[in-house]
């Protein structure tokens, strides 16, 4: 099988099987999500949610966070990890928008990636569940299902990134990406992928070797 033909196999099963771009964080606008996306960094979602909770019971926008401080972030933050760092970046964070920005979230990946904190696959999650705009994030999952499907070869997200670019259109980018994300969660799992039960394993390379390597 050719490699366009397989890639568009894959691209349209992904959408086939996750047409609806869905995130497990819990948000209600772009400020909460760009907070949540930052208490996520090595923290599982299913406790940021838990966090997040009650912090955007207590702190609506970013003024409340400022008026708050750095301290009483932490100690609200505490159960998630790093988060005496996270405290002091959420607190630089929230200073910028207020100064620069008029208290909202910038739609763009420029003034994303200035803000501390923020890296491209914060910035480009930001820029396509919270604005709408196409963008790729590769997270740890998108990482792992891009190398065993063969989309990329590399192990850096810019270099992933891009190898989606090549081979996705444009306007199912953030489906797409995000199919891959709920894909590697829950079935292309990094230990114990469910091979067996997986709609993509008659043309996964992965697959083909693991199931090889046990004959």
């Amino acid at each position: 099988m050719e490699q366009s033909n397989k890639h568009e196999i894959i691209i349209n099963r992904i959408i086939e099987h996750y047409p609806t771009p869905k995130l497990d964080l819990d948000y209600k606008n772009a400020f909460e999500l760009l907070i949540a996306l930052m208490l996520s960094a090595r923290c599982t979602d299913k406790l940021t949610n838990k966090i997040t909770k009650e912090l955007f019971h207590k702190f609506k926008a970013p003024e409340d966070f400022i008026k708050a401080g750095i301290d009483r972030i932490n100690k609200e933050i505490s159960s998630c990890s790093m988060h005496n760092t996270k405290a002091k970046r959420i607190f630089e964070v929230c200073k910028i928008l207020t100064e620069k920005y008029s208290s909202t979230v910038p739609n763009n990946l420029e003034e994303l990636l200035k803000l501390p904190g923020v890296a491209r696959k914060t910035a480009n999650i930001l820029l396509s569940f919270a604005f709408g705009i196409p963008a790729i994030g590769v997270d740890t999952h998108v990482r792992r299902v891009s190398n065993r499907l063969g989309i990329s070869s590399s192990e850096k997200a810019d270099k992933i990134e891009e190898d989606i670019k090549k081979i996705c259109p444009k306007k199912e980018w953030i489906r797409f990406y995000s199919g891959l994300t709920l894909f590697g969660r829950y079935i292309c799992r990094s230990k114990n992928p469910k091979c067996t039960e997986c709609f993509l394993n008659d043309i996964c390379q992965y697959y083909k070797k693991e199931h090889e390597s046990q004959n």
